[in-house]
């Protein structure tokens, strides 16, 4: 059974979301509108609601799904808490767990990833399936660059 993997780039206005397979490789793409209304208490609901609702189409199953990385527009601690995302209304708030609850799917924030013992390298950004190389980190200030989802040696969340 094939492996997939979702990626999701939340910006101050608009989510992209990705489906990769486990080589990096884009399968498709698409994105929704960032809701910030009411401190963006919507904008993970519109993430799984997105995620889960690509599940429905019969060719892939939750099953072969292996997780999801997500980057998001502000500092990151190391237990993948988020400290404040200003353009989206954040305080603190652990984005991994929430999303993994409402998904069911295992959810890993930052710069780089390691999912399901998959190393996968892909950027999720304006122009999806652009690479980066290997080796160099984006980093801006105390900012992860959200368009890197997935890529090797990311602290995960728990």
């Amino acid at each position: 059974m094939k492996k997939y993997v979702f990626g999701v780039d939340i910006g101050g206005t608009t989510v992209k979301l990705g489906l990769f397979d486990v080589e990096g490789n884009v399968l498709d793409k698409w994105e929704i509108p960032t809701r910030t209304e009411n401190d963006g208490t919507l904008i993970l609901p519109d993430i799984a609601d997105a995620v889960l609702g690509y599940l429905k189409e019969p060719s892939i199953s939750k099953e072969q799904i292996l997780g999801i990385g997500i980057g998001v527009p502000g500092p990151v601690d190391s237990k993948g808490v988020v400290k404040v995302c200003v353009n989206l209304g954040w305080g603190e708030k652990d984005v991994c767990a929430e999303l993994s609850q409402l998904t069911g799917l295992p959810v890993r924030h930052g710069v780089a990833g390691h999912i399901g013992g998959k190393h996968i390298r892909c950027k999720l950004h304006t122009a999806v399936g652009k690479t980066q190389r290997p080796g160099k980190s984006q980093r801006h200030g105390g900012f992860a660059d959200t368009g890197n989802i997935l890529q090797q040696n990311m602290t995960l969340c728990q």
